[in-house]
C-alpha cells in the first residue's frame, strides 16, 4: 500500500480525533503548538475522546516547550498515557514521565537519555551572571519535575539522572528509577 502525503495527514488527523498524538522529532514551538491544540481539542471533546495517549519518539529539544506541554496537561487536569518508541531523550523524557502513573509504556529497544540542562551562551560578564539565575531556576524545575513523577529524592535524582555526564538507560533501568511503568 502506498500512502500519499494527504493520506498521511488524514490518518494523523484521524488518530488525533481518536485520542492519539504523535510527538516525533525535535520539541520546538511547532510541535508544542500542535500538541497543545490537540490537548485542548481533546479536553473540549472529552465525552467522546477517551484514553488519551502521546506516542513519543524524540531526541529532545527546548525544555521550556516540554514544560509548556506538561503544564498544560496539569492545567487541563488530564490523564495522558505515554508510549515511548525509538528514542525518548532529554526534554522528551520530561513529557514522557508526566504521563499517567501506571500507564507509561516504553518499547524494549527504546533509547532513553536523561541529563542536566545545557545551554550554549556567550556574552559579557554581567550578561552571563544574569543568565546564571535562569540556569539555576531551570535546574530546580528539572529536579522538581523528576521528584513529582518518580517519587525519588533529590539526592538520587542528581546522582542517577541529572549527574554531570549523560545518562543512557535501558528500559529496565528506567523502570527501576520509576520513569517507566511498562516495557513492551
Amino acid at each position: 500500500m502506498i500512502i500519499k502525503n494527504n493520506d498521511y495527514y488524514d490518518f494523523e488527523f484521524s488518530c488525533n480525533k481518536k485520542g492519539k498524538f504523535f510527538l516525533f522529532g525535535e520539541i520546538n514551538e511547532e510541535i508544542t503548538k500542535n500538541c497543545l491544540s490537540w490537548l485542548y481539542y481533546s479536553k473540549i471533546n472529552e465525552k467522546t475522546i477517551k484514553n488519551l495517549e502521546i506516542i513519543i519518539k524524540s531526541e529532545g529539544g527546548d525544555p521550556m516547550n516540554a514544560f509548556t506541554i506538561c503544564d498544560t496537561i496539569d492545567l487541563l487536569n488530564m490523564e495522558i498515557r505515554t508510549t515511548g518508541v525509538g528514542t525518548v531523550c532529554s526534554s522528551a523524557l520530561l513529557i514522557f514521565i508526566a504521563g499517567k502513573k501506571g500507564e507509561r509504556k516504553i518499547s524494549k529497544n527504546c533509547q532513553i537519555l536523561s541529563h542536566q540542562y545545557s545551554w550554549g551562551m556567550e556574552g559579557k560578564s554581567h550578561e552571563l551572571n544574569s543568565i546564571k539565575k535562569e540556569l539555576l531556576l531551570m535546574d530546580e524545575r528539572f529536579v522538581n519535575h523528576y521528584k513529582k513523577h518518580t517519587n525519588l529524592d533529590e539526592k538520587t535524582i542528581r546522582k542517577k539522572l541529572l549527574c554531570p555526564s549523560d545518562v543512557w538507560l535501558r528500559p529496565e533501568e528506567a523502570k527501576k528509577l520509576n520513569l517507566v511503568d511498562i516495557i513492551f
